[in-house]
């Protein structure tokens, strides 16, 4: 993230804001956390607070919006959004218990994904200096980067996909 001052974090559909609220412990830089669910921010909520860490805010709302209604940008941005597609059979029973609309994506499980591509300059600070973080499912790659090169300048941005810890 080049120089460290003054830096935005944002966790994009932070669920319990493990990986938002550890960002925001290691470095101290102004960090948002979004999600759709009241419930999970109330979760983030415990957990800032248990923490006790004074500079994080929580925004509610679907996708990008919260972001672009208030004209928050980023510099470091994650995310672990809904990818599964509704009909794939190699969701296992331990996400039983998750709430289904942190799991589940229309488009294909792409739905998230197009969105952020197709707006994503909206919410980055320095199109020179950001960092966007994704998860994603394991057989979605090919459309993913198909969405990278449909809605970015790939000569000017440079990304690349890398392998989970079991090798996916």
């Amino acid at each position: 993230m080049g120089d460290q001052q003054d830096k935005t974090i944002i966790d994009l559909c932070t669920g319990s804001g493990n990986i938002g609220i550890t960002l925001n412990k290691l470095t101290n830089h102004q960090t948002y956390l979004t999600d759709i669910s009241r419930d999970a921010l109330d979760v983030c909520q415990i957990n800032i607070a248990k923490h006790q860490l004074k500079n994080i805010k929580l925004l509610q709302g679907d996708l990008l919006t919260p972001l672009i209604q208030n004209k928050i940008k980023g510099d470091l941005i994650v995310c672990n959004p809904p990818y599964i597609e509704h009909s794939d059979d190699h969701v296992g029973a331990s996400t039983k218990y998750e709430p289904q609309n942190a799991l589940y994506a229309d488009d294909q499980g792409l739905k998230f994904y197009r969105e952020m591509f197709a707006h994503f300059q909206k919410i980055i600070n320095d199109h020179n200096n950001f960092c966007l973080i994704m998860e994603f499912g394991f057989a979605q790659k090919d459309a993913i980067e198909k969405l990278v090169f449909e809605f970015i300048d790939y000569k000017k941005i440079t990304h690349k996909f890398l392998k989970d810890a079991s090798n996916n």
